[in-house]
């Protein structure tokens, strides 16, 4: 079995090694990233105490998405994908170490919030890139299966991460944290350098157009408004990131640290039953890949179960008292478990179905555009929530968020786009 594995990967024809080397580059990473992200979160929560200081962390990582996203899109369909993939890894890893050195001399929110801010930038070029690049590193029929895989690995690493952080955080200084995230940075980047990311014919790279920035960008705009499919979905995946950065990203942790009181460790544990439902979810959509419903359908289903578990999160709070630690960390760790299995079954069908059904030549840019639409009220999300939390109970947030998302999705349910078009078949 070791000499067929060595052969397939030594195969011209075979998309293992590609696979083999993408999906460790992104562990490695990814482990390194949910660490410092765990660590930094828990630092400000702790030191500050204010939502407020929290929710504005989070908005620095979804600006450079917002802002720069279309941007991102144009470079990655005109450039060199592998350039620009292993440069954001190195450059990341390059302002982890500064901040490393800087942090011996002098470590506040002001630094936290500039790291926060530039390493954003850099993923926000890498994740359209690798996104729109996957096609072009596989064959078609295992593109499914890929997405499934690197979810995996995603959740894996971001299981490891917050459980190995709530532990290290305890016990070591999060200058720790900082050098680990920056070493994975640069063993990513050296993995990368061995991926074909030409194995499939499909990939325009090398073509020598001229880069026209909002041209590029008006044509992936006009693309993705054309396409019936795109719109449906967007609607509801804005209303699924308003309302779950409102009611859950901000309120939670919130409740977890500063409410219930519950240990670092405890709050790792909680936060990695999120990646392990994701993983598990990954895992499901992988083995059903060709048998899942129609989408429109599957959707609506995935939003209506949102609500509830968003709903469920904050009602506990009205009856048990602050005291019963152990039942708030079981009950929590259950239904971040779940509600991972639930994204997990709207993320994986969706990316795959736009990176086949988007051109080569413009899914840079119609990618960009369509995470830059659906993450444009986020921010505005997280500072609504954060300073909430400083006037009204935090479990109240859950609680509206819940219902809302619940009448709104029903309500969505009978929009003709949602009910009409079959967002899982092809459209010329």
């Amino acid at each position: 079995m070791k000499v067929n594995l060595i052969q397939s990967i030594r195969n011209p024809k075979s998309d293992l090694k590609n696979i083999i080397l993408l999906g460790s580059g992104q562990f490695v990473s990814l482990f390194g990233t949910s660490i410092y992200s765990f660590a930094i979160s828990l630092y400000i929560l702790t030191v500050t105490g204010s939502g407020l200081s929290f929710a504005t962390n989070l908005v620095l990582s979804i600006l450079p998405t917002i802002i720069l996203g279309p941007i991102a899109g144009v470079l990655t369909d005109r450039l060199n994908r592998k350039m620009i993939i292993v440069g954001a890894d190195l450059l990341s890893g390059a302002v982890l170490l500064l901040l490393f050195f800087v942090s011996f001399v002098q470590f506040n929110l002001i630094w936290i919030f500039a790291v926060t801010l530039i390493l954003n930038i850099l993923n926000t070029l890498f994740y359209v890139c690798l996104e729109a690049a996957k096609p072009n590193l596989v064959h078609e029929k295992n593109l499914m299966k890929v997405n499934a895989l690197t979810q995996m690995i995603s959740s894996s690493s971001f299981i490891l991460g917050p459980m190995m952080g709530g532990f290290v955080f305890a016990f070591m200084d999060i200058k720790l944290f900082i050098l680990i995230n920056a070493i994975s940075f640069f063993i990513s980047s050296a993995s990368e350098l061995f991926i074909n990311f030409k194995f499939s014919n499909e990939s325009n790279e090398g073509e020598s157009k001229k880069t026209r920035i909002f041209k590029d960008m008006k044509e992936g705009f006009l693309y993705l408004i054309s396409q019936k499919q795109l719109t449906g979905m967007l609607g509801i995946f804005i209303l699924i990131n308003i309302l779950f950065t409102f009611s859950v990203q901000i309120p939670i942790p919130y409740i977890i640290i500063n409410v219930l009181k519950l240990s670092e460790l405890s709050y790792g544990i909680i936060a990695g039953a999120f990646p392990v439902g994701m993983l598990v979810g990954a895992i499901i959509v992988g083995k059903l890949s060709e048998k899942l419903m129609e989408y429109n359908k599957l959707l609506i289903l995935m939003t209506v179960v949102s609500s509830v578990l968003i709903f469920l999160l904050g009602i506990p709070l009205l009856f048990i008292g602050n005291e019963y630690k152990l039942f708030y960390t079981i009950y929590y760790v259950a239904l971040h478990g779940i509600f991972g299995i639930v994204i997990a079954f709207v993320d994986i069908p969706v990316i795959t179905m736009l990176q086949k059904m988007i051109p080569d030549e413009l899914r840079g840019r119609v990618l960009s555009v369509t995470v830059t639409i659906v993450k444009a009220f986020v921010p505005f999300a997280m500072l609504i929530s954060g300073s909430l939390l400083n006037v009204f109970p935090a479990f109240w947030l859950t609680i509206v968020g819940g219902i809302l998302l619940l009448l709104i999705s029903f309500r969505y349910y009978y929009v003709q786009i949602i009910r009409r078009t079959p967002l899982n078949s092809q459209q010329a």
